[in-house]
């Protein structure tokens, strides 16, 4: 059929195991010019096939990391000190009996439905860790439901800083103990 030359350029993955191959057959002889820009084509191609690949394996991980914290029933929260917004998630405010606006974006919302037997301790353990720079804390305490009862929460907190070391945010999960503490 008249073809003079050929052209196989791997494909590799980012670890250097080969994914495939670009081929070119050409009915005429292949420049060293153009061999040279069909191995940047090559190594473009695998950089984009590594990035569509890592894109799906990010994207299956969020997928199973949110199925988890759904079926294990965790209420997930993020604190930014600067403007003191708290955004809550949707199990979060389930678990105490409410939905959608009926809280705001507040600590106070919080503070106010922490038992206040329990409420100082509660402080004391996110003050030391944020003035103390540790980076996460564990914590017991009684939670208000919307009807009126208490539930027993087990929260669990990270604290994040800037370049400077300088605290910026937190994140944590609340998780309803009440069933194993009764």
């Amino acid at each position: 059929i008249g073809l003079k030359s050929f052209g196989g350029f791997r494909l590799v993955s980012g670890v250097g195991e080969p994914i495939g191959v670009l081929a070119m057959f050409s009915k005429k002889e292949l420049s060293s010019r153009t061999e040279s820009q069909l191995e940047a084509l090559s190594n473009t191609t695998s950089h984009v096939i590594r990035t569509a690949v890592k894109e799906v394996e990010l994207s299956e991980s969020v997928l199973r990391q949110k199925e988890a914290v759904r079926a294990a029933n965790i209420g997930l929260w993020k604190w930014e000190f600067q403007t003191n917004e708290v955004h809550f998630s949707e199990i979060w405010k389930r678990q105490i009996g409410y939905s959608g606006q009926e809280i705001s974006n507040d600590f106070s919302e919080w503070e106010k439905r922490v038992h206040p037997d329990d409420l100082e301790a509660a402080h004391e353990q996110i003050r030391k860790c944020i003035e103390e720079a540790r980076q996460s804390f564990q914590t017991e305490f009684r939670f208000r439901h919307k009807n009126g009862t208490y539930r027993h929460i087990l929260a669990q907190a990270t604290v994040f800083s800037d370049e400077n070391g300088v605290p910026v945010r937190m994140l944590g999960s609340h998780l309803d103990i009440t069933s194993r503490k009764n």
